[in-house]
């Protein structure tokens, strides 16, 4: 703890504690909430901290840093652990283990109507609907949806039903694609029977489903009702076809989770594989940073807290995992209670059980591998070890979630553009890069180009209560730092960090590569080969790659010819004639100087201004330094 006076406030707030089940959350000295726990007795549990010789090395971390305790009683034990989910989920503590999704995969869900429709969701919500999921691979959700429509016809419109009917059917049941609720062509209890269908299909219980459309097929073919007997035998067939498409049979008939978990140095990896009706039907993975001697039952126990009880699809009858949980009678009956049915947690020792827990092991072990590894070969989406390192030397308290990076650069000599690329939960979140033209007349300064570019992305990400960085990386070295500084702090933004990311030239006492922090007059001093370092510069390198594809698009455009017509001297008439002396526009790019001399269609002063325009945007392609100058010590590049 902080010093003795505060371990002696602690010790006598501790001596008062109720002996009741509750959770608990300690405080440091700046009162942020850094631990949430949860007890059976809340007086014995929090003693057990003022013991030091014999805590491990996370909690003596933790009481390093503890200088409040708040507690909130529960009427037993469940709830205390349903409270502490939540908790962590609200208040993401520093020596918490904190569920981070390393993608966000789709779900499909059935809407609570009394016509439901099937729509794909990233996101739950508590309104009665159903989700099925995760869809892993992701493209994989569209073309499920897809079969779904046409094998049992649901509704793919957004109408309120019921509701005001035109009469006339739309398309897709003209196509015999939709059952035309919208028209009354079928009951609400009709429609509800076939939704009952695409909910056994989504639980991939496809034998008993073939069963209930087998056996009503023969029902109407005993009324005569061929055309519907058609129509089920048709349904037959195709789920008959989705089932031989499954490539990975479990003689073991059941639905479970197979929870694998590896552990390597300050990061878990857990692994997670869906059974469903005896088929592997995907797989979902997530990694756990910032942890301090944990074991694999504490990794799996965490994990299940998070993931099962925090979210609206029920947890399957079985979960397997690598090692009995402190807590998992409690955790059956929570899952159990949540779900309406009986829910068990199991260490198989041996059999197909104990081959699927080894197979999940097996993959979480080589994407641990993956991602620790992802930094130092630069070939990875995800950069754990490097933020991790980052946020150590910057001390931050709180982990690196989100990094936005900006480069600026000129083109064609008189326009300036700049890009922006986002470094989000492990990976590149390429749905939220922004492209900008500059509009002021400062083109060609690049610190007045980072000051407004800065200033539109986060006015408007304010506007939009967008997601705000922990970090803003910008390319250039101290004066981009501080206009980027500036703006921030202009709008009212004081929880990022900036940081500026420049080549040393000239300079041999530092690597190849500098890192400026905002408020410090010297560079930060990462070492070359470190993980902060190759950390920062595989992000400086996307973001230049994503300004390099703008420069291409830019040109395919039509651009370039637009922007000749602002080299003095040459109009419409002139570049007419240019492009019929030349031949094409790249013939005309890439003319020497005394071609350019030679054309008929200009005079020598605009040849040589041509000439140099066409010189500089070439270079600025390349990656060169253009020569508009720059009030910073590194002319942003591309």
């Amino acid at each position: 703890m902080g010093d003795d006076s505060v371990r002696g406030g602690l010790l006598d707030k501790l001596a008062d504690l109720p002996t009741q089940p509750g959770v608990y959350m300690m405080r440091d000295c700046e009162g942020n909430v850094i631990y949430v726990g949860k007890a059976k007795n809340l007086r014995n549990r929090l003693r057990s901290y003022l013991h030091p010789e014999r805590l491990d090395a996370k909690v003596k971390a933790l009481m390093g840093r503890a200088c409040d305790v708040e507690y909130i009683v529960t009427a037993n034990e469940l709830e205390a652990l349903i409270l502490e989910s939540n908790l962590i989920k609200e208040k993401r503590p520093h020596y918490n283990i904190e569920l981070r999704d390393d993608k966000q995969y789709p779900y499909l869900k059935i809407t609570n109507e009394p016509y439901p429709r099937l729509v794909i969701v990233r996101r739950f919500e508590k309104d009665g609907s159903r989700y099925f999921g995760p869809f892993v691979p992701t493209n994989a959700i569209r073309s499920t949806l897809r079969l779904i429509y046409k094998i049992f016809r649901i509704r793919s419109c957004n109408l309120k039903l019921p509701g005001p009917s035109s009469g006339v059917p739309c398309i897709n049941y003209e196509m015999g694609r939709c059952l035309a609720p919208c028209i009354g062509k079928v009951s609400q209890e009709e429609y509800s029977a076939v939704i009952s269908q695409v909910v056994l299909f989504l639980q991939g219980k496809n034998d008993e489903l073939v069963d209930q459309l087998r056996s009503r097929m023969n029902e109407a073919a005993r009324r005569l009702e061929f055309e519907r007997a058609a129509v089920l035998r048709d349904q037959i067939a195709a789920i008959g076809k989705v089932r031989v498409k499954q490539k990975v049979t479990i003689p073991e008939y059941g639905d479970k989770d197979i929870i694998g978990v590896a552990i390597g140095g300050q990061a878990a990896a857990v692994v997670v594989f869906f059974l469903r009706g005896g088929l592997i039907v995907g797989r979902r993975e997530f990694l756990f940073n910032r942890l301090l001697e944990l074991s694999e039952h504490e990794v799996a126990s965490a994990f299940i807290k998070q993931y099962y009880l925090s979210r609206p699809v029920p947890a399957p009858g079985e979960i397997l995992v690598p090692a009995e949980l402190l807590d998992q009678q409690l955790l059956c009956e929570t899952l159990s209670a949540k779900n309406g049915r009986r829910v068990s947690i199991s260490v198989p020792k041996r059999g197909p059980r104990r081959g699927l827990l080894a197979m999940a092991m097996e993959n979480a072990s080589v994407f641990l591998q993956a991602q620790l590894g992802a930094v130092a070969t630069g070939s990875g989406r995800s950069m754990p070890v490097g933020a991790l390192e980052l946020g150590r030397r910057l001390s931050l308290q709180r982990r690196i979630e989100r990094v936005d990076v900006f480069d600026n650069s000129i083109l064609f000599g008189s326009w300036g553009v700049g890009v922006m690329i986002v470094w989000q939960d492990g990976g590149f979140k390429k749905g939220e890069y922004r492209r900008f033209k500059i509009k002021s007349d400062r083109a060609i300064d690049d610190v007045g180009m980072m000051r407004e570019v800065l200033t539109r992305r986060y006015t408007r990400a304010q506007e939009e209560g967008a997601r705000l960085p922990d970090v803003v990386l910008v390319d250039g070295g101290k004066a981009q730092v501080n206009v980027a500084r500036e703006v921030l702090s202009g709008l009212g933004i004081d929880s990022a960090v900036v940081l500026g990311i420049a080549k040393a030239r000239g300079r041999k006492d530092v690597p190849d590569d500098i890192v400026y922090l905002q408020g410090q007059p010297e560079p930060l001093g990462l070492a070359s080969g470190s993980d902060a370092l190759l950390f920062l510069k595989r992000l400086r390198d996307e973001a230049h790659r994503f300004a390099i594809a703008y420069h291409r698009k830019l040109r395919s455009g039509g651009t370039l010819r637009s922007a000749l017509l602002s080299v003095p001297g040459i109009g419409p008439k002139r570049m007419k004639r240019l492009l019929r002396e030349f031949g094409s526009l790249k013939a005309l790019a890439q003319a020497p100087l005394q071609e350019l001399l030679d054309a008929e269609a200009i005079d020598e002063a605009t040849a040589k201004r041509l000439f140099d325009f066409l010189h500089f945007s070439q270079i600025v392609e390349r990656g060169g330094r253009g020569r508009g100058g720059t009030c910073g010590d590194v002319q942003g590049q591309v």
